[in-house]
């Protein structure tokens, strides 16, 4: 096989571990998620050039404030925040209740007052990430570390011998 090919072939190994490492880490922190972003991380191969490859995770665009969290801001941002958490209400309406238990249908406005309230929270204290792929990472990194010391382990170990030093 040649150099290229395993290069290949050990780029796309790593990058499928890297995804189950970052889908189990996602799937341990998050206990209630209906599993959008967990469903959309993916690997896509990308061809860089005549011998060149790269793989890319990819996902939904709030995963990266999933994993890295959000800091408290000084303003209250321009209504994105609102905006994105009004989505979010609509998609999850069967899950709020009234004050009787039962599950409540919500008017137009009530939506943008909740999806208002959020983002105010969340503009005040800000939230945690889960580091769901940043510590993913970290493990790829460590694993690739020990792959590579025993794959040069093995090539000086085979220099030495074909040039007689046992």
């Amino acid at each position: 096989m040649p150099a290229s090919d395993n290069l290949r072939k050990f780029l796309k190994e790593t990058s499928y571990r890297l995804l189950r490492e970052a889908r189990g880490n996602l799937s341990k922190a998050k206990k209630r998620d209906r599993g959008r972003l967990f469903k959309s991380l993916d690997v896509k191969q990308a061809r860089t050039g005549a011998k060149g490859y790269s793989f890319n995770i990819i996902g939904l665009a709030y995963g990266k404030q999933v994993d890295e969290g959000r800091p408290p801001t000084e303003t209250f941002g321009s209504g994105g925040l609102k905006n994105i958490l009004k989505g979010w209400v609509i998609r999850n309406r069967a899950r709020l209740k009234g004050r009787k238990g039962e599950f409540a249908t919500l008017k137009d406005y009530e939506v943008s007052g909740i999806a208002f309230l959020i983002s105010q929270k969340i503009h005040k204290r800000g939230y945690v990430g889960i580091n769901f792929l940043s510590d993913a990472i970290k493990t790829t990194e460590k694993h690739i570390e020990k792959k590579i010391d025993k794959s040069l382990t093995k090539d000086i170990d085979l220099i030495f011998r074909r040039n007689g030093f046992n």
